[in-house]
This record gives structure tokens, C-alpha cells and sequence, in this order.
């Protein structure tokens, strides 16, 4: 009877077969046609139910497909001399490999960025009929390998499902030169309660060159356009932004602030509110989240672009970083069109790994980076505002002579530390602003958005419903009154003499001096000059990771606040040597503004050192910084009485 018994039959015998041909095939693709192609693959899949979606488009209609757990345990154990390893049927000869997190600093006013986001989510529950509301960030670059040097897409990551005897592919140099950065859009679903999740809604990703379509605050504005018009948001009079405030994204920037201004004439809104986190706590951003879904399908291959026309090639070899590569662009216009080139098929393969991705069950989608003719025509929207206003007018100084532009924002706008507001009066008749889209009663409602108060116990910052149609101001953020910390950080004194440059803050716009106990080499310079590129900078917060070459060698004072001043030393390098004068520009030593105010004769005749200030901070009161008072006239009426 037992030779006769075929045993129980096998429902998803299919699947299982399906699941071996595609390892196999993969496996073959892996190792032979891609390993020198455009693309070298590391992974079978992106996670479980990608790799139960890839074999299931290979079913024929009505095959039977298990479930996720049932199909994990047929992997190969990671450790196959664990007891749990009994569990693992290794009928498909598949496993898994690696994960990894990253940290986040602490900051004085991370209490006070977290009232901001409540007030935020308490204003967009409000007028949740009538808003819409976006999460952006751009994603760290991914790096693209050079020709025949295919690199990894990110560094380390996620766990992901390779063959069992097969090992990641891909060179174990870490030098490139091109780098491609996802920008990501969560167009959020607004929930009935602030206190429900906003992670939720869709996903929208434009994958742009590092080098020629860098991230700027217009370029954002204007992908957040096309964004809302895909999404069918564009009807809606109320737009709430929020993000990490990277450079691109700081509000308290005059070109942020612009660029916002664009996107309020544009969409006609009667109300925009952007907000962002404290330094060094994007993690609080819910677009954040979406990055470790994006890490899935980074894991999955390492990338390199094509090989330039031999001309274009030749200019390459040259190139060093992404300042080089523009500079040459300025010089060779046809070099920018090949490197962005050379690059299209990475991104193309990039937005299909990406377009497998899904947030609560809703698929991500892909959108085309802004040309610069998009970007040029969403700039020109300010000269609706005011005719004066060039791309060169960003700063504060510049932007006091432009009457209309500073009437415009005086009127309708709320600059913070934390959030950058643009409101309608509601008064038809006004030269600022036109009529308000929301019905009269609904706008009655719409008052400036509101900033955090401290209540009556000292430790809490007051509910959004006590301060909403109040006067507010940020006197309650805790950086404005920040003492200066003890300890610079240093295994040896900051001065002049160790200043090998600067890096910018992104908050105060400072430039702190970068100290090295000996001079830095060749390749430490290189190294330096791409940190700076790549890492961002806030006052106080460790610059360099531990991982970094740099660590044990460059250091920033860490006693430095975004309130503390320029450091003297900063003027005493200036004076080491030409280059030293190049890298360290003369700044206003109060905020550290570039277009400084000619300093009196008769100050440079009384002090040995003398720092400038800007037009701004004079009128402010603050007057230039002096130091060591020069005794000529002293000494001079003492030689009279000698020869006498």
C-alpha cells in the first residue's frame, strides 16, 4: 500500500518551481550578461512580497500563491548551527544579509520645533476640506560608479533576498565622481485628528543630477507644482509644507522665502504655511520614513554611468568634484548635456525600482526633474510682486532696496525661525494681495498661524486652540537666550595658526573655522572639499562622523553657538597668506553677512584689528569690533619729552 500512496499533493507546487526557474534565471543574469552592464545586480528582490509578486507575474491565471511567513521559511538560515535553523526548509535557497540606523543630535529647541509641528498638524485638521499638505526632503545622493567601476548604491542597508552561494558584485572603491539625489513628496492624506498618523498618502520621487540639477529652493517649488497637479491638489486655496530645513528648505533664507512666494502668486492661495524641524531632527519629518522604503530597492543593484564621447571623457578625468565638473560646464557647454546624459539609463532603471515601491498599499510614483526653463518661468513670478528683484538679490541687505518686494512681505508675510507664513488680508481692494478664494465665513476662521507660548507651569508649550488668533512672537525659543557651551571639542586649542578653512552653518549662516593640528594633504583636501559638499553643518552639532577619514583630524568648535559671533581668529587666518584670504571672505563679524560696510579711516588709525559689520547690523546698533588700541600718540609726546 505505501509503494502505492503518492503522498499529500503539493497546492502550491507551482509557485515553488516558478520561485526555483527565477532564482536561477536571476542568478545567471547576476553573474554573466550584467556583470559588465549598464547595471550589476546584487539582489533577487526587494523584500518578501516583492519576490512573491515578481513570481506570481510568471503564474499562469488561478495559480495557488502562499503566504509571506510560509514562504520565508523556505529560505537558507542565516546560521544554519542555531536551533531556529530547524524551522527553515532551505527549498529555496535564499537568504538574507544586513541592516543598519543612523543617529540623530539632540537640540536645544527640539521641544520647541515639536510645538510648532503639533500647531501644524492641529492647523491642517482645521482646514482639512481646504488644504493641502506635503512632506519633502531630498534622500542622501546615491553615488554613480565611474565606467567599469559599478559602486553600491548605498553603503549598507536593509536585509535583502540574494541567492545562497552568491556574494555582492560590485567594486571596493568608494571614489566617484557623479552623484544622483532623490528628491521625495509625500502629497499626505489629513486625518480627522492631529494625533492620528499623517504617514500616509502619496509618494512622489524626481530622481535629479547631483552636479547640473542641484537641489535649490526654486527647483523644489517648481517639482512641487507638477507634484500637486498630478496629484489633483492644485484646486485647493490653503498650502502647508513641511520639511528638515536643509538649505533648500531653510525658511529664514531670502531665497526660500522667494521661491515661496512664487508658489503662493502661482497656485492664487489665500494661505501658505512652511514649517520645518530643529537641526539634526529630520527624523521627525514623516517624509523621513519613506527613505528606509527607498533603501529596499537601492539595496537591490550598484550602479555606474556610461562612458562620455572620448573628448568629453578626456575633460572628465580632470574632474574631482562637483565644483569642478561645473566649472568646466561653464567653460564646455556640451559637457553638461553628456554628463547628464550618461547618467539617463541609471535613473530610468532607478524610477522603475522605485515605481515597485508602495506606502499603505498606494504605489509610488516618479516625476521628471524641472528643466531650467521650468525653474526660470517659476522665478520670474516674483517680478509680478516687484520688477527690481534679480536671481542675484538673496540676501537681506539686497533685498531692504526692493520697495515693492519688502512692502509685499511686510503685509502678507510671517518670517520665524521655525516656520515661514504668506497670508490674504481678505481685502478686495488691497495692492498686495487679491481676493480670498474660501468662502467669506470659512476665511473669517483663517487667522496667522500662531507660535509656540510657554504655559503657566514653565515645561509645556501652550495647546494650539489657547494661542491660534493671538499675537505671538518666538521669544519662548529656547536658542534665542542659548549660553554658550564649555569645551570646544578639541584635542588642542582653536587659532589661527590650525585654521584650514570654514564650512557654513545652515541656521545662522555663520562660517565656522575648520582646525587641523598639522597641515592637511593632498588627499585630505580632496576629502575636506567633499564632506562640505555632502555633510550638512549646524552650530554645536559634531560634524564628522566617526567613520569619516576626516574624523580624527578636522574638528569645529563645538562651543560655538548659532547666536555666538564670527570667531577672532577667523580674521587673525586671513592674514596667514593669499590663500587663506581666498577661502576666508571679510564677513560681518555679528551675522556673518559677505557685503560688509567700509570701516572708518579714523578706526583704522586708532585699533591694530578692526572687524567689519553689514548694513543691517548697524542699523541695529551694533558697531564694528575692535581690538588692540594703538598708543602712537602716547609714545610720540614720549620721544618729544626725551629730546627735550
Amino acid at each position: 500500500m505505501r509503494s502505492r500512496n503518492e503522498g499529500r499533493h503539493e497546492m502550491y507546487a507551482e509557485f515553488w518551481d516558478e520561485a526555483t526557474k527565477f532564482i536561477e534565471e536571476m542568478q545567471l543574469a547576476t553573474v554573466d550578461d550584467r556583470r559588465h552592464g549598464q547595471v550589476c545586480h546584487m539582489a533577487l528582490a526587494l523584500s518578501v512580497p516583492d519576490f512573491i509578486n515578481q513570481v506570481f507575474k510568471r503564474l499562469p491565471e488561478g495559480a495557488k500563491v502562499p503566504s509571506s511567513t510560509w514562504v520565508s521559511l523556505q529560505f537558507w538560515p542565516k546560521n544554519a548551527f542555531v536551533d531556529k535553523a530547524i524551522r527553515y526548509t532551505g527549498r529555496l535557497g535564499v537568504k538574507y544579509m544586513v541592516q543598519s540606523r543612523q543617529l540623530n543630535h539632540d537640540h536645544p529647541d527640539c521641544h520647541y520645533a515639536a510645538a510648532v509641528f503639533r500647531y501644524f498638524r492641529e492647523f491642517a485638521v482645521m482646514f482639512r476640506q481646504s488644504c493641502s499638505v506635503v512632506f519633502l526632503d531630498d534622500k542622501h545622493a546615491i553615488k554613480v560608479g565611474e565606467p567599469g567601476f559599478p559602486v553600491a548604491a548605498v553603503d549598507r542597508g536593509k536585509s535583502v533576498l540574494v541567492a545562497k552561494n552568491t556574494t555582492f558584485a560590485v567594486a571596493d572603491h568608494d571614489f566617484t565622481k557623479l552623484k544622483l539625489t532623490p528628491s521625495v513628496i509625500l502629497v499626505s492624506d489629513v486625518p480627522e485628528s492631529a494625533d492620528d498618523s499623517f504617514y500616509r498618502g502619496k509618494v512622489f520621487i524626481a530622481l535629479k543630477d547631483a552636479t547640473f540639477q542641484s537641489s535649490s529652493p526654486i527647483r523644489h517649488q517648481t517639482e512641487l507644482y507638477d507634484v500637486l497637479n498630478q496629484a489633483g491638489k492644485l484646486g485647493l486655496p490653503i498650502l502647508l509644507q513641511y520639511s528638515d530645513g536643509g538649505p533648500d528648505h531653510r525658511v529664514t533664507y531670502m531665497s526660500v522665502q522667494v521661491s515661496l512666494i512664487c508658489m503662493f502668486v502661482i497656485l492664487d492661495l489665500d494661505m501658505l504655511v512652511c514649517a520645518r524641524t530643529a537641526p539634526q531632527n529630520s527624523f521627525r519629518n514623516p517624509v523621513e520614513r519613506i527613505m528606509s522604503i527607498i533603501n529596499l530597492s537601492l539595496q537591490a543593484v550598484g550602479i555606474m554611468r556610461e562612458k562620455l564621447p572620448p573628448e568629453m571623457e578626456k575633460l572628465m578625468e580632470g574632474v574631482n568634484s562637483m565644483k569642478d565638473a561645473r566649472a568646466l560646464s561653464q567653460k564646455y557647454p556640451a559637457f553638461k548635456e553628456a554628463v547628464v546624459a550618461s547618467t539617463e539609463k541609471v535613473r530610468a532603471m532607478l524610477n522603475e525600482l522605485f515605481q515597485r515601491l508602495c506606502l499603505k498599499g498606494e504605489p509610488f510614483s516618479t516625476v521628471d526633474p524641472a528643466t531650467d526653463d521650468e525653474v526660470e518661468e517659476m522665478w520670474n513670478l516674483i517680478l509680478l510682486i516687484d520688477q527690481t528683484v534679480t536671481k542675484e538679490d538673496t540676501t537681506k541687505v539686497k533685498m531692504q532696496a526692493k520697495k515693492d518686494l519688502a512692502g509685499f512681505m511686510q503685509h502678507c508675510c510671517i518670517s520665524r525661525h521655525y516656520f515661514f507664513s504668506i497670508k490674504k488680508c481678505g481685502n478686495s481692494a488691497c495692492k498686495y494681495c487679491k481676493k480670498p478664494r474660501l468662502p467669506p465665513e470659512m476665511f473669517s476662521r483663517l487667522k496667522n498661524f500662531p507660535d509656540p507660548v510657554i504655559d503657566a507651569s514653565g515645561e509645556h508649550f501652550k495647546q494650539f486652540h489657547e494661542v491660534y488668533g493671538t499675537d505671538t512672537s518666538e521669544n519662548h525659543r529656547p536658542s534665542l537666550n542659548a549660553s554658550r557651551t564649555t569645551g570646544h571639542g578639541m584635542p588642542f586649542n582653536p587659532s589661527a595658526e590650525n585654521t584650514r578653512g570654514i564650512v557654513m552653518c545652515l541656521d545662522c549662516r555663520r562660517p565656522r573655522t575648520i582646525h587641523s593640528l598639522k597641515a592637511l594633504t593632498t588627499k585630505q583636501k580632496t576629502q575636506l572639499d567633499g564632506l562640505k559638499e555632502e555633510s550638512m553643518y549646524t552650530c554645536g552639532v559634531a560634524w564628522i562622523t566617526e567613520t569619516h577619514p576626516l574624523h580624527d583630524i578636522c574638528f569645529v568648535n563645538r562651543a560655538v553657538t548659532c547666536t555666538s559671533p564670527v570667531a577672532q581668529y577667523y580674521y587673525s587666518a586671513r592674514l596667514k597668506s593669499g590663500v587663506m584670504k581666498t577661502m576666508l571672505p571679510l564677513v560681518c563679524w555679528n551675522c556673518g553677512e559677505e557685503e560688509t560696510l567700509p570701516i572708518p579711516a579714523e578706526k583704522t588709525a586708532a585699533y591694530q584689528s578692526i572687524n567689519p559689520v553689514c548694513q543691517v547690523c548697524q542699523s541695529l546698533g551694533v558697531t564694528e569690533r575692535t581690538r588692540g588700541k594703538r598708543k602712537m600718540k602716547r609714545r610720540r609726546e614720549e620721544t618729544e619729552e626725551d629730546d627735550n
